[in-house]
């Protein structure tokens, strides 16, 4: 009889990502997933703390009633108030990581740009924490990652950037790690920054307290950050 602990995550890519110190702080194992998150099999499969990736291919109710050790989607049926997702993995289960530590491990840098952008685009209106019309003046320096069609909609809305063309999530995790800075709101791409401790800045709303959990993360963006980064 096998000792390895089992897992399973079958709620979105970024959420998984929240999940894996609570992964790491109960000591490891083979995790579960549905068939969406196969983007991110590669990235999970670096980790440590990672035995083996298995794709359960069964329809919604039968994946509900799979059984395992630890079921990584339960923090959803809790009220834990002000806390991120990764600190209500954490809670659910009683267990305890540093957060201020990284908890993605093995990634190579891709060197694109010294900034790298992601913004979905889904949510702007007044109450963000990010004053975009800073970092424009640094766009000779920035890439935009993500979906063809984010982009289109931020070149739009915000200003004109160039593009950077990602396949699956480990290479949009390369590239985070190769940046000087990210910039994204809450998304993919600020939970793989966070994983990673990038510099990152994540334009949040500010009643929703997805905030960046170490000294090298901000929710406001300013000339001299950029600059420092930067090293102007």
């Amino acid at each position: 009889m096998s000792d390895i602990k089992t897992f399973k995550h079958g709620e979105g890519t970024g959420d998984l990502i929240y999940g894996l110190p609570t992964i790491s702080a109960l000591g490891g194992g083979d995790l579960y997933l549905n068939l969406g998150l196969l983007s991110v099999i590669d990235l999970l499969k670096l980790q440590p703390y990672i035995h083996d990736v298995i794709v359960e291919r069964m329809p919604d109710e039968p994946w509900r009633s799979f059984k395992v050790d630890y079921d990584l989607d339960l923090w959803r049926q809790q009220d834990y108030g002000r806390h991120t997702v990764s600190q209500c993995h954490l809670m659910t289960f009683g267990v305890e990581f540093d957060l201020s530590k990284p908890w993605l491990f093995n990634v190579s840098p891709v060197i694109s740009a010294p900034i790298v952008i992601h913004d979905t685009g889904q949510l702007r209106f007044p109450g963000y924490s990010v004053d975009w019309k800073i970092l424009e003046q640094y766009k000779d320096n920035c890439v935009f990652i993500g979906y063809k069609n984010e982009y289109e909609n931020f070149i739009r809305d915000r200003f004109p950037v160039k593009y950077y063309d990602v396949v699956g999530v480990l290479e949009v995790a390369r590239v985070i790690k190769g940046s000087k800075l990210f910039v994204g709101n809450s998304s993919l791409g600020s939970a793989l920054a966070e994983g990673l401790k990038c510099n990152r800045v994540i334009d949040l709303y500010r009643s929703v307290p997805q905030y960046p959990l170490s000294s090298n993360g901000y929710y406001e963006i300013s000339n001299s950050l950029i600059e420092q980064y930067l090293g102007v």
